[in-house]
């Protein structure tokens, strides 16, 4: 994930994604009171820090002047 991170520059948002990733599913533990599966709680960071660059690559997509699906609201 660092390495992806360094490649696309998207240090920041890879981290905040895998932060995010931790946090959804201990959230859902601690509230439900009922136990979840290592698998789970490992692997939900690794999505969410996967998820994070690819959601900004998507965006940069769509916004691109060719495309103009998104309007003038995200031009980069």
């Amino acid at each position: 994930m660092l390495l992806l991170g360094l490649a696309l520059d998207h240090r920041l948002s890879v981290l905040l994604g895998g932060l995010g990733g931790f946090l959804s599913p201990l959230i859902g533990v601690m509230r439900s009171q009922r136990p979840t599966s290592w698998g789970v709680l490992v692997l939900a960071p690794v999505g969410g820090a996967l998820a994070a660059p690819g959601g900004l690559l998507l965006v940069r997509m769509l916004a691109d002047p060719e495309l103009n699906l998104l309007g003038q609201v995200c031009r980069p």
